[in-house]
């Protein structure tokens, strides 16, 4: 099992020049495979050509579900996770005052504005300025 990388605030900001092709990558990937898959697909003993299409078509969706597989893999590597693909949602562990947070982060947004508890979600994102003032307070 891989260890979980805690990163801070800027080590996270500077990873997002190398996440974001991947990300778009694979925001694309996930809609041409959901796409392929709402393909209805007949197989006809009598029809050959249709039935060829319907192999190009399964040929094109494992071909896509690889590549989608493989960026995934990649973004994961990084030691993000990969929240929600309709949005581009990634999160990435950090630590502040001695427990596990979230930094979140959404494809579209210039910085890492955000984070949340781990059992929290997108729902309950508060801004990183709090994460600063709550340092400041503590000293």
């Amino acid at each position: 099992m891989r260890k979980k990388v805690h990163y801070t605030i800027p080590d996270a900001q500077n990873l997002l020049t190398e996440i974001k092709p991947t990300l778009k990558q694979l925001m694309k990937l996930h809609k041409a495979i959901n796409m392929i898959d709402s393909i209805e697909i007949e197989f006809d003993d009598y029809h050959y050509e249709n039935n060829l299409i319907g192999i190009n078509i399964n040929k094109k969706y494992h071909r896509l579900s690889y590549e989608f597989y493989k960026s995934l893999e990649t973004l994961e590597k990084t030691g993000c996770i990969v929240k929600d693909l309709e949005i581009g949602l990634v999160d990435f562990f950090s630590t502040h005052e001695g427990r596990d947070i979230v930094l979140c982060w959404m494809l579209g947004e210039k910085n890492i504005q955000y984070w949340h508890e781990i059992d929290d979600g997108y729902s309950n994102r508060q801004p990183i300025s709090l994460l600063k003032e709550k340092k400041i307070s503590s000293r």
